[in-house]
């Protein structure tokens, strides 16, 4: 493992190697419940990372002065488990943050972008085309296979799963419509799912973690194709509420298991999952919502974001890869 020491900092060493420490950070404007979640840029080389905290409490996270901005917020959103945040440098002049919430009445969901340059949320993009019976709820991931991430992707599509239900949803940006896919998910996906584009191993799939307190992760091609459940060296852990996960090109999904302060990585070209961190703060009680991002340091260096569970703390850690 590579060693990445700053001036001042110490890390603990155990049986000879140096173990990076967690930094704490700047404390959340806003203490994390039901429906908080988070998104970056996934080339990691942005600034700033997003975060919606409350319907009315949409933030960013500067990485270079640890410092946090409110931004203009969404015009209307109940505020739950459900909502799911993706990144999408493809459009704008500086991107776009996707934006899926869950809705009391009507439509039963939201959709909408915050044009990043111009700080401001398009009205409501309508979620008619999924014929949602109920609100939206107890989990949600939302995935963008941008070309600005690789070219293999799909520039004009979003992708959605949760619920507690097994459809898996597709949004045209172009023709702003949802549909449910012709092959749904192989079983329902609930508290602690995941969805991933992962193409730095294979720019045709994504990576599925179904959560619901399941080992159970599978692949899905951008054609809606899927694979049976995949065999992951050493997967023995479940998971489910609380449980945050995050894609880190070229080849690793990180998760955060439940509210146990753990961290794993699974190597997807190899299907080898590792545990490699544990981190010493407080989480809080298990709530629904992504907190887990991998950014650069100005100096080109990898680090893990993490918004804990239930309270305003704030954490990060060097990564020994490139």
């Amino acid at each position: 493992m590579k060693n990445y020491i700053r001036a001042g900092e110490t890390f603990p060493r155990v049986a000879g190697r140096t173990i990076p420490a967690w930094d704490t950070l700047a404390v959340l404007p806003a203490a994390s419940a039901a429906g908080a979640c988070s998104c970056a840029d996934k080339r990691g080389t942005g600034r700033y990372i997003y975060h919606l905290l409350a319907a009315a409490g949409f933030w960013r996270y500067d990485t270079w002065t640890n410092a946090w901005q409110q931004l203009a917020s969404p015009a209307a959103v109940t505020f739950a488990a459900g909502a799911c945040m993706c990144f999408d440098p493809s459009r704008g002049t500086a991107g776009y943050v996707w934006l899926f919430a869950p809705k009391a009445a009507g439509n039963w969901a939201y959709l909408y972008y915050f044009d990043v340059a111009a700080g401001t949320w398009s009205a409501d993009q309508g979620v008619a085309g999924m014929a949602l019976g109920a609100q939206w709820g107890t989990d949600g991931s939302l995935v963008h296979p941008c070309t600005t991430y690789d070219a293999g992707g799909n520039d004009d599509k979003l992708f959605l799963v949760g619920n507690n239900a097994t459809p898996i949803y597709q949004y045209v940006i172009s023709t702003t419509t949802w549909t449910a896919l012709a092959n749904p998910c192989p079983a329902t996906m609930g508290a602690g799912c995941c969805i991933e584009w992962e193409y730095g191993v294979d720019n045709t799939k994504f990576i599925v973690m179904r959560g619901t307190a399941s080992v159970t992760f599978w692949t899905m091609t951008l054609a809606n194709v899927w694979s049976g459940a995949l065999a992951i060296l050493n997967n023995n852990e479940t998971y489910t509420t609380g449980s945050v996960a995050d894609y880190v090109p070229p080849k690793h999904l990180y998760i955060k298991k439940d509210a146990t302060t753990r961290i794993f990585r699974i190597d997807l070209a190899a299907l080898d999952l590792r545990a490699i961190r544990t981190f010493s703060g407080t989480d809080g009680a298990a709530i629904a919502g992504d907190g887990l991002v991998c950014m650069r340091s100005k100096e080109g260096r990898k680090y893990l974001y993490y918004r804990a569970l239930s309270n305003t703390n704030h954490y990060r850690v060097i990564l020994g890869e490139a």
